[in-house]
């Protein structure tokens, strides 16, 4: 991949919490990029993977308790589609780790993974928020 996952203000929901969550996931995209490119340790590689992975299912949780607190009406599916999520990563991960794909494909799988998810449906959860703020 010959330009670097960056965050774009279109990808912003309005939530500051959930917009540095984002922000830092490219950052770790680029991160592992660099990585790639320097053709770095497996073992650094790896534990890079393994954050990344991580920091995916505590942004997950962060989130949903951030609706869980505003009462978002679709967070059951957004739950879900959390899950799913995590189990795509786990099985790019392991495509990844057989040699199946290789390093520029996992980075436009997570750019793409990443991408899709913040605005599709996590923009549903940012209108929602910008329509509470209007009543208040």
């Amino acid at each position: 991949m010959n330009t670097s996952p960056a965050w774009k203000n279109e990808y912003a929901l309005g939530i500051e919490d959930i917009d540095h969550q984002h922000q830092y996931f490219f950052l770790l995209i680029r991160r592992l990029q660099t990585l790639f490119a320097k053709e770095s340790e497996p073992r650094f590689i790896s534990n890079l993977i393994d954050e990344l992975v991580k920091y995916a299912v505590f942004h997950f949780k962060s989130e949903e308790n951030i609706m869980e607190y505003r009462a978002y009406p679709h967070l059951v599916e957004h739950r879900i589609k959390h899950i799913r999520l995590i189990e795509e990563l786990n099985v790019e991960k392991i495509r990844y780790d057989c040699g199946t794909t290789d390093s520029a494909a996992f980075v436009a799988f997570l750019v793409r993974w990443l991408i899709s998810h913040t605005t599709t449906e996590d923009a549903k959860f940012g209108d929602y928020i910008r329509a509470l703020r209007q009543k208040d």
